[in-house]
């Protein structure tokens, strides 16, 4: 599931990679945007509200690029709500960390984070699995990191 999908790019990706997935936005004017090329690849896209969308069955991963970032910090509960609804024990969740180093006073979006974020808000049913720099970031104040988070 890839949530805040924008234009899809990252979802396009992951079903080029073979997985089946499911790209939400609450913004529906993407929708004709981004089937014709979801599509052919078994990719679908659903016009809702990231946040509250639920699903019959339990996700392998949840892959976080510029999501988490764009929550106001005082609804990031809300993306831990998301995970544990629909990712299944086993299952993981992938996230970009950025902007890493931004302080929150600067303001958003995007918000800064870290990895410790993430895991606040995922909270006890996900351990973290992976955190490392990224070697390429376009910002020249702010880096990014790789995190990886596995549910129990």
């Amino acid at each position: 599931m890839v949530p805040g999908c924008g234009l899809g790019h990252d979802a396009e990706a992951l079903a080029k990679a073979g997985w089946a997935v499911t790209a939400v936005d609450f913004a529906t004017e993407l929708e004709p945007l981004v089937t014709g090329r979801f599509g052919p690849l078994g990719c679908r896209f659903v016009a809702a509200d990231a946040l509250t969308f639920d699903d019959d069955e339990p996700y392998d991963l949840l892959f976080d690029h510029t999501f988490f970032c764009a929550l106001h910090p005082e609804d990031r509960p809300g993306f831990g709500e998301l995970a544990v609804r629909l990712v299944r024990s086993g299952g993981r969740v992938c996230s970009v960390v950025f902007p890493a180093g931004k302080p929150l006073e600067s303001g958003g979006p995007p918000w800064g984070m870290a990895t410790g974020d993430l895991g606040t808000a995922l909270g006890p049913d996900f351990e973290d699995f992976e955190d490392q720099p990224v070697t390429y970031c376009g910002h020249p104040s702010w880096s990014e990191r790789w995190a990886v988070f596995s549910r129990s």
